[in-house]
């Protein structure tokens, strides 16, 4: 199985480039991802089932957006 970027990012999934080493978890780095837009996208793509590498100034907010999730980094 492979994700798919969310449509709201502005990009889409295109099956017409699958290829059979296509990364089963793509992974993505967001900075600000404590609050705001780099909140919001880090959900996103959390949801989507991308691997996110979470990058903020604090630390505690970042800890509960990663709560329970496998995915964030």
């Amino acid at each position: 199985r492979t994700a798919s970027i969310p449509d709201e990012a502005g990009f889409g999934h295109d099956p017409t480039h699958d290829r059979p080493h296509q990364i089963a978890m793509p992974s993505i780095l967001i900075t600000g991802a404590s609050a705001g837009v780099g909140r919001a996208t880090a959900v996103r793509f959390l949801d989507a089932g991308w691997q996110v590498a979470l990058l903020a100034r604090r630390g505690e907010a970042l800890a509960s957006i990663a709560a329970g999730r496998a995915n964030a980094l």
